[in-house]
């Protein structure tokens, strides 16, 4: 016969699942949208994950961290506060602290290590250069000696598009018959990878490197023109074009 689950773990709700290799909560179902700035013009979704992490880095031990995060997280879904300020959020996560017991010093360090994360500015660097030049090793080199987390090729995502039902399919680039065959077809394909990279770009918040690009020396319709004032349109960025 099996034990009698305890009256303690009857009385605790079940606010908790496990997942393969993986802890959630009901309430990750829920989004939290926090309002950054005096006009309130920038926001972002509340996240469990960032909270904890901020935390860690303030030298709270990463379980008391993950309870004070969801304790927030629960705190301000409970009241219904599905849109708060940042300050709303640090008032919230002031509470937790204290009845975690957690002492107030904190909260400084907490507040430091977003600002920092709030204020940093993107980097996005373009490599352009003619074909078979190597781009995409010098790409992921320049990424690990920047320490950039992300690299787009725009081979690869060309290559997505050709395999899925989102672009028709069309023939190769360079199995047009003549020149202004080879130039309509390349600015086509050149339209629909900026429309690929265009969401990243617009919701950047790490940076990043696009490789694969072509090079204006190529000839004027091989140029980035169009590519380099859509980057400039993201005033949240700081592009940098290498060649």
């Amino acid at each position: 016969m099996g034990r009698e689950p305890s009256s303690r773990a009857l009385r605790e709700p079940h606010s908790t699942f496990e997942g393969p290799g993986r802890a959630g909560s009901k309430y990750d179902f829920v989004k939290v949208r926090v309002w950054l700035g005096e006009d309130q013009a920038h926001w972002y979704t509340l996240s469990r994950f960032l909270i904890s992490r901020t935390l860690t880095v303030t030298q709270i031990p990463a379980d008391k961290a993950v309870r004070i995060a969801l304790a927030v997280k629960k705190d301000l879904v409970d009241r219904g506060r599905l849109e708060v300020s940042q300050e709303e959020l640090e008032s919230a996560l002031t509470s937790a602290l204290v009845i975690h017991g957690v002492g107030a010093h904190h909260l400084p360090r907490y507040r430091t290590v977003s600002a920092f994360f709030q204020r940093r500015a993107p980097l996005i660097v373009l490599l352009c250069g003619t074909a078979c030049t190597g781009k995409s090793t010098i790409a992921q080199l320049l990424a690990s000696r920047l320490n950039l987390p992300n690299v787009l090729q725009t081979d690869l995502l060309m290559e997505f598009f050709r395999g899925s039902e989102v672009v028709p399919a069309q023939p190769s680039v360079w199995h047009a018959e003549d020149e202004e065959a080879l130039v309509s077809r390349f600015q086509a394909q050149s339209r629909q990878v900026r429309r690929g990279l265009s969401g990243d770009l617009h919701k950047v918040g790490r940076s990043v490197t696009c490789g694969n690009l072509l090079s204006p020396q190529d000839g004027p319709w091989l140029s980035t023109s169009d590519a380099w004032p859509a980057l400039l349109t993201h005033g949240h960025s700081l592009p940098l074009q290498v060649h």
